[in-house]
């Protein structure tokens, strides 16, 4: 059990290392390029992810899968070939996708920029799907300092190339494209390598057409309710780039998003409730299963909600600060965005997981994808581009609706007890009453980073006095951040000792 939370541990630093370094990219950008060329870079990236999942098909979760499962470590090397020589296969199948896609994209979108870059992007295409064996195969083998160091060094490698031919090239987006697209080729060769040696595979590509069965078996539900999903949640990005011009896509794509770490929040706390929901399901005893689901809620949500406030009050000086105010305009859709954190508080498809309903979860994906669909063209007609940020919010609103009545079905609940509304609104009413904090911050002189900084550390002391007053921070509570704070040192440890 520790070598597992070791992984997850280091696999989400890692990954949370690597998102920091793709924010940092991105503010940097949003100041050196222009918002035409930076809606043009973000639209490249925006075809990208909504082709991959179609020719990932699911297999590096395969992989995940299949090879813990064989016992002999020839069995596992031959397997581990066939996956890499599947990936590569449909890597270059990814990659001429997106580079063909070059004669259609440009013309739907508007934007002729996107013509020779999405050429160009493809070698980004082939070698970021092939790499993707890559992080399974370091789990499976316990190869702890590759599982921690790969993502950072992937991460700043690549913020340094997409930096630093921006600036050397005065903000060549073809030059930016293809060094991007050429760390991708050179982290997959890399992984190519590295696997080898370590494994000491005899070859490193093995191609079986007959063994490839299995794993696209396996595999293929699993991409089809990704490529629900994220087309589903990517919508609103396409509708922009098909109604407006890359400037004003530059705009709502970077107000139109969810604070990053907040997902990384509530995976976190899944991980470590899962498995427990699942046992105590399978001893009968639901109402322990719904007291599980509802003690995550309350946890999620004392981090949640005060994160919500301050990001509100402060969103215009948040977008200035990280973007310029070249993007103030951004504003608007970060608020409208915000408001997803209030459904945030809680992981709805983790009782269906825990049951054994992950058919709903793909009812889920599908019933979001056609509301937020349907939404999505009438309100960017109706509303412009305020739109579809709209219709992205509430079609996830009713698709909390969806899974409540769903859950309520399962485990046949009454409604009042789905969820502890009583605590979420008590936790969000002392989140509110903590704004008091930040009063001072309105008639403050300071510079609008220090600022900020400042008032989110004053707010958060009220907050907190607030919590442990009223008895909604808990002894439990404390023990565990502090267990968490323990568990990160000895992460960090052990990742230098491997």
């Amino acid at each position: 059990m520790k070598n597992l939370t070791s992984k997850a541990g280091l696999i989400g630093f890692g990954t949370a290392v690597f998102q920091v370094f793709t924010i940092l990219s991105t503010l940097v950008l949003a100041r050196i390029l222009t918002q035409e060329d930076l809606g043009t870079y973000k639209q490249v990236f925006l075809v990208n992810n909504l082709i991959v999942p179609i020719f990932a098909a699911g297999v590096p979760a395969g992989i995940f899968y299949f090879l813990p499962r064989l016992k002999q470590e020839k069995d596992k090397k031959l397997f581990i070939s066939r996956s890499i020589g599947l990936l590569f296969l449909l890597g270059l199948s990814l990659g001429v996708a997106v580079s063909l896609s070059s004669f259609l994209v440009p013309k739907i979108m508007h934007n002729e920029k996107l013509t020779i870059l999405l050429v160009i992007f493809g070698l980004y295409a082939f070698g970021h799907l092939a790499v993707s064996f890559f992080e399974p195969v370091l789990v499976v083998y316990n190869r702890l300092k590759a599982l921690f160091i790969y993502p950072m060094v992937y991460g700043a490698a690549s913020f340094i190339i997409i930096v630093g031919l921006a600036l050397l090239f005065d903000g060549d987006l073809k030059a930016v494209v293809t060094g991007v697209s050429l760390a991708s080729l050179v982290f997959f060769i890399f992984a190519l390598v590295f696997t080898k040696t370590f494994l000491s595979l005899r070859k490193t590509f093995s191609f079986n057409l007959e063994s490839y069965k299995s794993q696209l078996a396996y595999g293929v539900p699993l991409g089809l309710t990704s490529i629900i999903g994220l087309l589903a949640w990517e919508f609103d990005k396409l509708v922009v780039s098909v109604n407006f011009s890359p400037e004003l896509y530059a705009v709502y794509v970077l107000g139109a998003t969810e604070i990053p770490f907040v997902s990384m929040i509530r995976g976190s706390v899944t991980k470590v409730i899962l498995p427990e929901m699942v046992k105590v399901y399978a001893e009968g005893n639901l109402k322990e299963l719904v007291r599980l689901w509802h003690s995550s809620i309350r946890k999620i949500s004392l981090i949640i909600l005060p994160i919500f406030v301050v990001a509100m009050i402060f969103s215009h000086e948040i977008i200035t600060i990280l973007y310029s105010e070249k993007f103030s305009s951004s504003v608007p859709f970060f608020r409208i965005y915000l408001f997803l954190l209030i459904i945030r508080v809680a992981s709805y498809g983790i009782i269906l997981q825990a049951i054994g309903k992950t058919r709903e979860n793909l009812k889920g994906s599908i019933f979001f994808f056609i509301a937020n669909g349907i939404l999505n063209v009438v309100l960017v007609s109706t509303l412009g581009l305020i739109g579809p940020a709209t219709a992205t919010v509430l079609a996830t609103f009713l698709s909390v609706i969806y899974y409540i009545v769903v859950i309520k079905g399962c485990i046949r609940f009454s409604f009042s007890d789905m969820l502890p509304w009583l605590v979420i609104l008590r936790n969000f009413v002392l989140a509110i009453v903590a704004a008091v904090a930040l009063i001072p911050g309105f008639y403050s002189n300071l510079p609008a980073l220090t600022n900020v900084i400042l008032s989110t550390i004053l707010y958060a002391f009220v907050y907190i006095f607030l919590i442990t007053k009223f008895g909604v921070f808990t002894r439990d509570d404390k023990e565990l951040l502090r267990s968490y704070f323990v568990k990160t040192l000895v992460l960090l440890k052990r990742a230098r000792q491997h």
